[in-house]
């Protein structure tokens, strides 16, 4: 197993800001030892920093439109979610998100169409500062399986974990796939999280949200 901890450092365009010179969180990397495939999670240790907790199942998403919406909101956040088989073209959660889930959002997801997972940044800030693209990994899912995510935010810092699971399965101990990104809100109300699909809907198994303390906080 390795322990793997990135740094990113200050960003010339990003330099009024506060939100440069940080840490990603700590992830564990294995091999499967019959596919030699690579798989990440987070650090267990990440666990104890939960806080309040929002839990729903069986969440039946729309078509289009800003979807389900939590009563949590936060801008530091652990959150898994477990979709069920589905046709949309894309789905979803929107985290650090204006209360009309378009002024400022940041969309996670699975793109049917890329046959990707996703982390959506376009419409991340109103402001001055961002970074306008879409970070996306290969994802192909097997028809009539689940896909997963976790992801972990603190503030500026995205990092999401993504793997396909049995139909009705549970979250993984590892993924296949992890993108970290960076995601500049210019609204200190922009904390609203809600599930979303386009093309037709979705259906959330599982979702969990969790806020996260700090880790000067004392646990």
């Amino acid at each position: 197993m390795l322990l793997l901890l990135l740094f990113a450092g200050p960003n010339i365009s990003m330099s009024n800001t506060s939100f440069d010179g940080v840490l990603s969180f700590p992830r564990e990397v294995t091999i499967e030892p019959e596919s030699g495939v690579l798989r990440f999670a987070p650090v267990k240790e990440f666990m104890v920093l939960r806080r309040m907790h929002e839990h729903q199942e069986g969440v039946h998403i729309a078509k289009g439109g800003t979807g389900v919406a939590f009563s949590m909101k936060g801008q530091m956040l652990d959150i898994e979610i477990v979709f069920a088989p589905s046709t949309a073209t894309e789905f979803g959660v929107q985290v650090l998100a204006s209360a009309d889930f378009s002024t400022e959002v940041v969309r996670i997801g699975f793109n049917a169409s890329r046959q990707s997972a996703f982390i959506d940044v376009r419409n991340a800030s109103a402001g001055s500062v961002g970074m306008p693209w879409v970070y996306d990994a290969p994802l192909t899912l097997t028809a009539g399986r689940s896909f997963a995510l976790r992801c972990l935010i603190d503030m500026s810092v995205l990092e999401c974990f993504f793997d396909e699971v049995e139909a009705g399965g549970s979250q993984p101990q590892s993924y296949r796939r992890v993108i970290t990104a960076r995601s500049y809100f210019s609204q200190p109300t922009s904390a609203h999280i809600g599930l979303y699909s386009f093309g037709a809907a979705s259906v959330a198994a599982s979702a969990d949200v969790w806020a996260v303390a700090a880790t000067d906080s004392g646990w």
